[in-house]
Order: C-alpha cells, then sequence, then structure tokens
C-alpha cells in the first residue's frame, strides 16, 4: 500500500484562525486551529478531550476581504493525540522547551449552509494560494 495515497474525502488546509468551544470540560478561551476542510477541523488544545465528546463550536474565519465571519457549528471529537513537539506527559514542562498540548480533530455534526459555504470558501482559497506541488 502507497503511503502517500490521500485517503480523505475532502481537501483540507492550513489554518490561521482561532475557534471557541464548549465542551463542559475544558474553557472557553479561544485556541489556534492547525487545518480545516469540509469534514472537520483539527485544533491545539493545552488539555486532551475525549474521544466522542461533543463540542459546540464557534470558528472564526477570516474571510479574503479581510473580514471575520463567525461559524457556529457542532462536532464530535473523533481523535486527540499528544502534539509531536510537545514533552511527554510524565516529563517537567520547562520553560525553555515546547509547550505541552494535544492536537484534537473535530468530525463536524451540524454546520448550518451559510457557515459549510463559508469553511469551503477559506479551504479552496487557502489551497489555491499553496505552493506547487506541495500537498495537504
Amino acid at each position: 500500500m502507497n503511503a502517500n495515497v490521500e485517503r480523505r474525502q475532502f481537501p483540507r488546509a492550513d489554518a490561521d484562525f482561532t475557534l471557541t468551544m464548549d465542551t463542559g470540560l475544558a474553557g472557553a478561551d479561544p485556541v489556534p486551529v492547525k487545518d480545516i476542510s469540509p469534514a472537520g477541523v483539527c485544533c491545539l488544545l493545552e488539555l486532551p478531550l475525549p474521544v466522542m465528546t461533543e463540542v459546540a463550536m464557534r470558528l472564526q474565519i477570516p474571510r479574503q476581504d479581510g473580514t471575520i465571519v463567525e461559524v457556529r457549528c457542532e462536532g464530535a471529537v473523533v481523535r486527540c493525540d499528544p502534539r509531536p513537539e510537545a514533552p511527554a506527559a510524565s516529563e517537567p514542562a520547562s520553560g525553555d522547551g515546547p509547550a505541552p498540548g494535544f492536537e484534537v480533530a473535530i468530525f463536524f455534526l451540524q454546520v448550518d449552509s451559510a457557515g459549510r459555504d463559508a469553511i469551503e470558501e477559506y479551504v479552496h482559497a487557502r489551497l489555491a494560494r499553496r505552493p506547487v506541488g506541495q500537498s495537504a
């Protein structure tokens, strides 16, 4: 099996915005989004979230004209992995090393049509700016 074969149904794009989520388990501070696709979003959290946790989110998606559109949606955590650059949980965090954290992938369960359009517009715009030969 070729490891370079893309199995995702939807393209994903690197992101440069934040989202706020309500899980009942984590605070409602804005968190950075790593990447996004029409199917879901991957964000960076300080604390882990259990798989299948349902979350309500507000994505602050920048448009090409410089405005921000807020997309309210719901999703479910499908993956929560320690960030590769983060120290192991058993290691003390040092002030000069990377902050501990987790990559949390969330599958969209409910997004209205205007929100889905904003997400798709963002993804397509980001992918259009990607240098030739760079993959998702």
